[in-house]
């Protein structure tokens, strides 16, 4: 499977298997705050810092690119739904995606040391 291949699943809706029939994507729940500290919360940042490694982003991907570019591809694809990220053409997609992916690591680890 294929680095594009893995961003894209982060947008494919899945549903739950509990019963109540929920549907989400993978890229709604790295949104998510990590919330109030509790293990189930560790154990849960620590599900998205695996999904997020599971892309196997190149850890030099946005070496040659200004911090301030990568926030603002960052915040853009956060502040849209997923069926929104997925209208955009390839490129922007994948761009955004990787960005937010590349930010969100970050983040995730950060919380983590604070939890």
């Amino acid at each position: 499977m294929t680095i594009k291949q893995r961003l894209d699943q982060l947008l494919e809706l899945t549903t739950t298997s509990d019963g109540k029939h929920l549907t989400y994507t993978p890229f709604a729940i790295l949104k998510r705050d990590v919330g109030n500290v509790s293990l189930q919360s560790i154990l849960r940042e620590l599900d998205k810092l695996q999904r997020i490694q599971r892309i196997q982003l190149p850890p030099a991907l946005f070496d040659n690119v200004p911090v301030h570019v990568i926030k603002l591809l960052h915040d853009r694809v956060r502040r849209e739904p997923p069926r929104e990220a997925r209208r955009h053409p390839d490129a922007r997609r994948y761009t955004l995606l990787a960005a937010f992916c590349h930010l969100r690591y970050q983040a995730i680890c950060d919380n983590l040391v604070d939890l």
